[in-house]
């Protein structure tokens, strides 16, 4: 059943209680789009990620669910890409992500958050990239 392929799937990723709960719905969005088109509940679906340990309730499922549907973020690829790192202006190298978001002080806390959320759900996070890795 494609609830029983949920769960079997997030079982088999590596520290997938210790991601966040967007990078969990993210690796497994295929699947939960996949559940969606059988028209099966999003409490249903949250039921199956619970049981393979995560901690999501339905309305944080349902808000991560359209984060990802307005980022046109449709199911992660094998072929990740991760931001290289550069030096900062002491000479330390960080993450390339880290250096922007260090720049953004501007942002408003919506536009922080939108941004966390995309850096998490895409693969240029390196978490999510050696997860990936490690899978194949």
């Amino acid at each position: 059943m494609v609830i029983d392929k949920i769960t079997l799937k997030a079982k088999s990723i590596k520290a997938f209680k210790s991601l966040p709960i967007t990078a969990q719905v993210a690796l497994l969005h295929g699947e939960i789009m996949e559940a969606r088109k059988f028209r099966i509940p999003l409490s249903a679906i949250c039921a199956a990620l619970n049981e393979a340990g995560s901690t999501v309730t339905v309305r944080y499922f349902r808000e991560v669910l359209f984060v990802l549907r307005k980022s046109g973020q449709n199911t992660i690829s094998s072929s990740g890409v991760v931001l290289p790192d550069v030096n900062d202006v002491r000479g330390n190298t960080v993450n390339a992500y880290e250096t922007k978001e260090r720049n953004d002080h501007n942002l408003s806390p919506s536009e922080r958050r939108q941004q966390k959320a995309d850096f998490y759900t895409k693969l240029t996070n390196p978490l999510l990239h050696q997860l990936k890795k490690g899978k194949e």
